[in-house]
């Protein structure tokens, strides 16, 4: 008799491809979470940043399924190549939140919602501005057509929705947590905060006093920059070890 026996079968070797991306995915979003809590120094304002990134990958997969787009490696690979980017209006909110409500701790007279809404609106216009520049600047991969399109439109898409869940949770979500996770209290900055500051004050004062200097050579690296790219190579995708 005759008998089939398999050569070569891609379905592993796309399962070990989808399942890396899984894996960066989750190593981001733990790492992102680590530095968090590292810098914003209260675990509360932590807690709520945080949770920006599984929502913003909920929006993201509702927005992929209705458009009908798999998870695939480049769908994944773009909320894997966003997941330092959703945190950010968050960020900037939370913060101003809690700066604020830790000015405001001795006036008892304002009321905990307005001092929240006052916070929120104050940064509001620039998270939008920040979050809509950065969806633009992925607008011109929508117009690739043919192999191109078919690859790298997809990663477009759920980075582009995952970006814009990241500024529904940052304008919306962010200060509606607030109001039931933040308390005042007198404001004490995370150490590792501290120490960066003191070693970044004395650098901003010098670059803003030898604007000269630093702007030539932000001009020349630029230069230098632009004179290498003929001095990389080109292909149309990387070598693919199949086993």
């Amino acid at each position: 008799g005759v008998s089939l026996v398999p050569y070569y079968e891609q379905a592993e070797l796309i399962k070990q491809a989808t399942w890396t991306v899984k894996k960066a995915l989750l190593q981001g979003a733990v790492l992102v979470i680590i530095v968090l809590f590292c810098f914003l120094g209260n675990f509360r304002s932590a807690f709520i940043v945080s949770l920006a990134l599984p929502l913003c990958a909920l929006i993201s997969i509702i927005f992929m399924r209705l458009m009908g787009i798999s998870a695939n490696l480049m769908s994944l690979g773009g909320i894997a190549i966003g997941i330092g980017m959703l945190g950010d209006g968050a960020i900037v909110m939370v913060e101003n939140i809690y700066r604020h409500l830790n000015a405001n701790v001795d006036n008892t007279l304002r009321k905990k919602s307005d001092i929240i809404f006052e916070s929120a609106k104050e940064v509001s216009r620039p998270i939008i501005f920040s979050i809509i520049i950065i969806i633009t600047v992925f607008l011109p991969i929508f117009s690739l057509e043919g192999v191109e399109g078919k690859m790298f439109s997809p990663m477009a898409f759920t980075l582009c929705f995952a970006l814009f869940g990241s500024l529904i949770v940052a304008v919306v979500a962010a200060p509606a947590l607030c109001t039931y996770l933040l308390k005042a209290g007198r404001y004490k900055e995370f150490i590792v905060v501290t120490k960066l500051k003191e070693i970044y004050r004395p650098w901003l004062v010098w670059a803003i006093s030898n604007r000269k200097k630093v702007l030539w050579g932000v001009l020349i690296a630029f230069v230098c920059s632009i004179s290498l790219v003929p001095l990389l190579g080109t292909e149309f995708i990387p070598t693919l070890e199949e086993g």
